[in-house]
C-alpha cells in the first residue's frame, strides 16, 4: 500500500474528525430538538409521513397502525459506518474496505490502537449529525436505511471468545443511539442493513470482505457472532417507533457465485428472522 496514500487519507479524515458534533444551524442560532421538530413540521412535503406509527405489512403492503398506506421514500447512508474505497476516488484507496482502512490508520498513528479506535468514534460521531437527519427529512424523505459494519460495534472474530457472551464496543454504542434518537424525533424510519457481517456474505470490498468469501457460512463462528449482533440490535431498539425493519440476513449474498446453494440463503434468512423475532416480534424482514 501507498504510504503517501495512507497518509494523505489519514490527515483529511483527522482534520474532519476534529470538528464538534453540535453545530449550531446556518442561522447562528442554537439548535434544540423542539425548535428543529416546530421547523421541519412545516417545511417538509405534507404527502410525507410526519408523525411516525410503527409500520407493519398487511396484504402485501407497508400500513400505518390506521390502516394507511406507507411509501417509503428516502436513502441509504453508504461509506458512514461501512467505508467502501472507491468513494474516495484515489489510487489504491479506491480498492479498500473496512479492514484495509484501519490497518491504514493504525499504521499511520504507529501502531496505536486506541488512539485509532478513538479517532474512528470521532470520525463515526461527526460523519452523521443531527443537522444531516434533519436536511435528509427536510428534502422530503421518510426513511433511511442504516447501513454498518459488524466491525462498527463488535471487535473483529480472531478478538472473539467461540461462543456467547461475545465482546463488544460498548462506547460505539452511543453513535447508533444518537442516530436512532434523532430519527425518532424527525420521523424517520429506519432499516437496519447489516452491509458488512462477520465473514462476509459476498467476499467483496462493500461488504468489508475482501479474500473472505461467503465467510459467514463456511465458519460457524461467524454464524454465531452475526446473529448475536442482530438480536442486541433487536432487544436495544425494538420500542423505536421508528424502526421499520432489518435487512437480512446481510448485505448482497452472492452464494452460487461461491458453489454455495441458494437453499443455504433460505436457511440463513429463516434463522435470522427466529433470532429477531425473538427479541422484536413486530420487525419486518427485508
Amino acid at each position: 500500500m501507498n504510504r503517501f496514500e495512507i497518509n494523505l487519507f489519514a490527515l483529511c479524515l483527522l482534520a474532519l474528525s476534529s470538528c464538534q458534533s453540535n453545530q449550531p444551524n446556518p442561522t447562528g442560532h442554537s439548535v434544540t430538538q423542539q425548535s428543529l421538530q416546530d421547523e421541519h413540521e412545516t417545511a417538509v412535503n405534507p404527502n410525507v409521513v410526519t408523525r411516525h406509527q410503527q409500520v407493519m405489512v398487511k396484504n402485501g403492503r407497508l400500513v400505518d397502525r390506521e390502516g394507511k398506506t406507507v411509501v417509503l421514500r428516502g436513502l441509504g447512508l453508504g461509506h458512514w459506518l461501512c467505508p467502501e474505497g472507491y468513494f474516495q476516488g484515489t489510487g489504491k484507496v479506491k480498492g479498500w474496505a473496512l479492514k484495509e482502512f484501519e490497518a491504514g490508520v493504525l499504521d499511520v498513528v504507529g501502531g496505536d490502537k486506541t488512539f485509532a479506535d478513538n479517532f474512528w468514534f470521532e470520525w463515526w460521531s461527526n460523519y452523521m449529525t443531527e443537522m444531516d437527519v434533519r436536511m435528509i427529512k427536510g428534502w422530503g424523505c421518510n426513511h433511511v436505511r442504516l447501513v454498518f459494519d459488524d466491525n462498527n460495534l463488535m471487535p473483529r472474530k480472531e478478538e472473539q471468545p467461540d461462543y456467547p457472551p461475545f465482546l463488544y464496543k460498548e462506547k460505539n454504542w452511543e453513535i447508533f443511539d444518537n442516530f436512532m434518537n434523532w430519527c425518532e424525533a424527525y420521523h424517520l424510519y429506519v432499516i437496519f442493513d447489516m452491509h458488512g457481517c462477520p465473514g462476509s456474505l459476498n467476499g467483496m470490498l462493500c461488504s468489508d470482505g475482501i479474500g473472505e468469501g461467503v465467510g459467514l457460512i463456511k465458519d460457524p463462528k461467524n454464524r454465531r457472532l452475526m446473529l448475536d449482533l442482530w438480536k442486541k440490535i433487536a432487544q436495544r431498539y425494538r420500542n423505536y417507533d421508528c424502526v421499520i425493519g432489518y435487512d437480512i440476513p446481510s448485505n448482497e449474498p452472492l452464494f452460487q457465485q461461491h458453489g454455495i446453494p441458494q437453499s443455504e440463503l433460505r436457511t440463513l434468512a429463516v434463522e435470522t428472522t427466529k433470532a429477531i423475532r425473538s427479541l422484536d416480534p413486530s420487525g419486518i424482514m427485508f
